[in-house]
């Protein structure tokens, strides 16, 4: 099923329920979808398998990007930093095997 934004599809949810959704945006060759909820007025990522069917094509063809999702200030990246620290180790440069005598 090949599915192209502005496109009209039925989802399934966590809890076996249905819901439709508008794709506004493929990501990752046609593995993920960025979706607008009608039942919740959300958007949300959708994964491929979730879709169950094809409602109709074209339904909403100049739908818009929820560009608030891509608006990513500072404390953003202060906040990773913080949580997912990245420092570099070297321990292997300096191995307690090594007596300086032998030299």
């Amino acid at each position: 099923m090949k599915l192209v934004k502005g496109d009209l599809v039925l989802i399934k949810t966590l809890d076996d329920k249905t819901t439709t959704c508008i794709i506004a945006h493929k990501i990752t060759d046609d593995q993920f979808y960025y979706c607008y909820s009608l039942e919740s007025g959300d958007y949300k990522f959708v994964y491929i398998k979730e879709i169950e069917s094809l409602v109709c094509q074209g339904f909403a063809p100049d739908i818009k990007l929820d560009r608030d999702l891509f608006n990513v200030d500072y404390s953003y990246y202060d906040l990773s930093s913080y949580i997912f620290p990245y420092i570099p180790t070297f321990d292997y440069l300096f191995d307690d095997d090594i007596d300086e005598d032998d030299s």
